[in-house]
């Protein structure tokens, strides 16, 4: 392998890791799903194991496990508002049966995507939209690298 493939490996790697792009993927694959387009839905799997890991269903208030990532909660909570009207989650607790119902439904389309095309299209399409608000969320959530103050060089 070249440095120049390395190079490229490396940041298409760094970009599947970015929620935004991960969940833009992922609403591109529902999309291809209800066109009856060939997808394989590993961007959507990624992205119900991202929101698992930042968004852990633990109630146990002294378990490790249970700490959120606050900028998947915050951004989470601003996609649920956009996609379903007057359902926007008011407590965590309620953010977090939501998130589970969300990769409950999304992972029940992974299982199953010819059923979920024919008996479940508007819930497919509803996932879809929720992916598209996730990633524009995410993406005004995180700032660019440009954006970001350098620290200073003698703070380690």
């Amino acid at each position: 392998m070249s440095i120049l493939q390395d190079a490229e490996d490396l940041s298409a790697r760094r970009l599947e890791g970015d929620l935004a792009s991960l969940a833009c993927q992922a609403a591109i694959e529902l999309d291809n799903l209800i066109l009856d387009r060939s997808t394989t839905l590993d961007s959507v799997r990624r992205l119900v194991a991202t929101i698992a890991e930042s968004v852990p269903e633990s109630m146990d208030v002294f378990s490790p496990s249970s700490l959120l990532d606050p900028t998947a909660v915050l951004v989470l909570n601003r996609a649920i508002g956009d996609t379903v009207p007057g359902k926007a989650p008011t407590r965590v607790d309620e953010l977090v049966r939501q998130a589970s119902r969300m990769m409950q439904q999304l992972s029940e389309m992974i299982a199953n995507p010819g059923h979920s095309r024919v008996s479940r299209l508007p819930e497919l399409k509803q996932m879809r939209s929720l992916c598209l608000a996730v990633s524009k969320h995410a993406s005004a959530a995180t700032p660019s690298p440009e954006e970001r103050i350098p620290e200073h060089p003698f703070r380690g």
